[in-house]
């Protein structure tokens, strides 16, 4: 099993390359909407990490699939450094363990194959916490949405390969 400090470093080289998003809530006028703008808009994920990310758990449904993205690894980060401010780990396993359904799905279709490999370690790493609310359950749904999804990203990928050639 991979320590806390090795997972961390997975997230971190995962999601490193990618710039903030241009919009950070899927609706604007929502719930939470100045206080989630004001958090989140133009920052850099390392940079909410030190921010209470959970007074913020809820931004996780109201993000755009490109914020949601962007910001997840804040929340995994934080909590794997903190685990006093692990309140939305249950949050992030139920999100995965909703593959099926559209509007997860899309918002996991935008993780690459390295970052759906880093969310798996970091859901196994959080599976046998004692404090989290989460059924268990929850959890194999959220590895097979994770396997399923990478499985989806292999085929994308063949399938592009094989359109090329």
């Amino acid at each position: 099993m991979q320590s806390q400090r090795q997972i961390i470093g997975l997230i971190v080289e995962a999601f490193e390359d990618w710039p903030p998003p241009t919009t950070v809530l899927s609706d604007p006028n929502g719930p939470f909407a100045d206080s989630t703008v004001s958090n989140f808009a133009g920052k850099l994920w390392q940079q909410v990490i030190t921010q209470n990310l959970s007074t913020h758990a809820d931004a996780l449904v109201y993000f755009t699939p490109e914020a949601h993205r962007y910001y997840l690894p804040a929340f995994m980060v934080l909590s794997l450094s903190s685990p006093e401010h692990d309140d939305h780990c249950d949050l992030i396993v139920h999100h995965f363990s909703r593959f099926e359904d559209p509007f997860w799905a899309k918002r996991i279709g935008y993780f690459s194959a390295r970052e759906l490999e880093s969310i798996e370690c970091y859901i196994r790493a959080i599976a046998d916490r004692e404090n989290l609310d989460f059924e268990r359950d929850g959890v194999s749904e959220a590895l097979e949405g994770l396997e399923r999804a990478k499985a989806n990203k292999a085929l994308n990928a063949d399938a592009g390969e094989a359109g090329a050639g």
